[in-house]
C-alpha cells in the first residue's frame, strides 16, 4: 500500500481496512530510520531525501532531525557514525526505513 503526503510517497504493509482517500497517522520509530549519504539499492522500500536541520546529543547518541519535504524525521546514531558521515546542518542526506517499520492509525 502507498501513502502519499505532501511531496512524499511511502510504501507500507497493506491494511485492508483503509480506502483510497482515508487520512491516517504513520508512526516510525526513530531507531528504525537510518541515514545514507547516497541513495542505495536495497530491500528497503522507503528512501527519502532530506536536509539536516538539527543535530543534538541525546544521552550517548546523536539525534539527527531532517526535513523531508516539510515533514520532520529523526534518527539516533552513534558519535562515530556522525563523524564518519561528516554530518552537519544543511547537509542533504537520505533516510531509509523498511515498510514494516511503519505503524498506522486511521484518523
Amino acid at each position: 500500500m502507498n501513502i502519499e503526503m505532501k511531496d512524499l510517497d511511502m510504501t507500507i504493509p497493506l491494511n485492508e481496512k483503509y480506502e483510497v482517500g482515508d487520512k491516517i497517522l504513520a508512526l516510525i520509530s526513530y531507531d528504525n530510520i537510518f541515514i545514507m549519504l547516497e541513495e542505495q539499492e536495497s530491500s528497503v522500500r522507503n528512501i527519502l531525501k532530506g536536509k539536516i536541520v538539527e543535530i543534538s546529543l541525546s544521552g550517548e547518541m546523536i539525534r539527527v532531525k531532517a526535513d523531508v519535504g516539510g515533514i520532520y524525521l529523526y534518527s539516533n546514531i552513534t558519535r562515530s557514525a556522525e563523524e564518519n558521515l561528516k554530518l552537519r546542518l544543511g547537509k542533504e542526506i537520505y533516510l531509509g526505513f523498511k515498510a514494516v517499520s511503519i505503524a498506522t492509525l486511521k484518523l
